[in-house]
């Protein structure tokens, strides 16, 4: 991933790349779905000091599964526990106006 060879550019850096996984959907390609990264736990949340996010847009918002887990880490109790943390979000769209901005927005 893009993201991650940038972080790996600075010193004593170390990086974690999980996906949210979950059921399959009609709409998810193959290849997607054979993915061998691992999937986000809590637990990798807590021990990052940076949180890069990144979602397809759905109907101009994050998608399911991204909604899910952050909303399931937060009534797990956990945000005060990362609060203050840097963290950034990043989507994709199909095209212009989309809404890839406002499932950013979301996500930070």
């Amino acid at each position: 991933s893009i993201i991650r060879e940038g972080a790996l550019q600075l010193d004593r850096t170390e990086v974690r790349l999980r996906k949210i996984g979950g059921p399959t959907n009609s709409w998810d390609r193959p290849e997607q779905t054979e993915d061998d990264t691992p999937d986000v736990t809590f637990d990798d949340v807590v021990w990052a000091d940076g949180v890069a996010c990144g979602t397809p847009t759905n109907l101009g918002s994050v998608s399911w599964r991204m909604k899910k887990f952050w909303d399931d880490f937060s009534q797990a109790g956990y945000w005060s526990v990362v609060d203050g943390r840097v963290g950034c979000a990043f989507a994709s769209v199909g095209g212009t106006g989309g809404g890839a901005e406002l499932a950013c927005m979301t996500v930070n």
